[in-house]
């Protein structure tokens, strides 16, 4: 069960200087999880709900405390909260004009996406297996500048656009097998499903110049690879087996469609299954 956030901001969890209030966030986290509930931590940087001491520091001591801040809460809360909403509401903190702070100033003197970075860097190397979240309520473009390259507008179709540099990384390797796995096994269980393309077999030459390839540029296996070949070739192959046949000459076989190997000491012979579900075949050795 998915349930509630526990408030992560500076001001609340550090209200005075030194004296952070860990133990009532971890009491109350501990009290949800014990009753099977996954929290999830709000938030790690934001500009309206900040600790007002934060302002009278200079930027560069801001940006200190509030990377010291985020190492200290996700480790703090670690194995109890692993969910949190790194940054919120960034794309109007630098622009915020109800109130000054110091976060509101860090940000509009780092940028945006730097600010960004600084949560989910702080945050990720402290839990390397937390989910964090980029939250916001702004889906203008500028909350698009920073999930993504933006296509030029002089470009007419997307297939004009490239990027300088798509890399293919471990952590993307990761995920498309996991996501190829997930994808495949969903599309074979499904019997209207007759066949499945995957469009680009190697990264050389992608369309877009996008890593999606199972084979990367100098023709080594992705984890995809190897993950789909032990689909096909390992758990969905069926191995030679030896079956007995009842009084009548008959075996019960289940598989996949396609072309079979009957063999006995009468000799040989191909059996097709081309029909899904049940049905009847007659193969005839010797």
């Amino acid at each position: 069960m998915t349930g509630p956030e526990v408030p992560g901001a500076a001001g609340v969890a550090q209200p005075v200087r030194g004296r952070p209030d860990t133990e009532r966030l971890r009491r109350t986290a501990r009290w949800f999880v014990d009753r099977g509930v996954v929290v999830k931590g709000h938030p790690l940087v934001w500009h309206t709900l900040t600790a007002p001491w934060l302002l009278g520091l200079p930027t560069a001591e801001v940006e200190q405390v509030q990377r010291a801040r985020i190492r200290r809460d996700v480790a703090d809360l670690a194995g109890l909260i692993d969910m949190w909403d790194a940054i919120n509401e960034v794309v109007i903190m630098p622009v915020f004009d109800r109130e000054d702070n110091g976060i509101r100033r860090l940000c509009r003197e780092l940028g945006r996406i730097p600010t960004v970075r600084l949560a989910f860097d702080e945050a990720r190397v402290t839990n390397p297996s937390a989910t964090l979240l980029l939250n916001d309520f702004d889906m203008s473009t500028a909350y698009e500048c920073l999930i993504g390259h933006l296509m030029r507008a002089e470009l007419e179709g997307l297939n004009d656009y490239r990027i300088p540099d798509w890399p293919s990384t471990p952590d993307g390797e990761a995920r498309q097998a996991d996501e190829v796995v997930r994808h495949y096994t969903t599309l074979v269980s499904h019997p209207a499903v007759q066949a499945i393309t995957y469009w680009g077999l190697s990264d050389d030459g992608a369309w877009l110049g996008a890593p999606g390839g199972l084979v990367r540029k100098d023709g080594t296996p992705k984890p995809s690879y190897d993950a789909l070949r032990g689909l096909i070739k390992g758990a969905w192959w069926l191995e030679p087996t030896r079956l007995v046949t009842d009084a009548a000459g008959r075996l019960q076989v289940s598989g996949f469609l396609g072309d079979y190997e009957l063999s006995a000491a009468a000799g040989s012979t191909t059996l097709g299954l081309r029909t899904p579900g049940p049905g009847s075949a007659q193969a005839r050795l010797g």
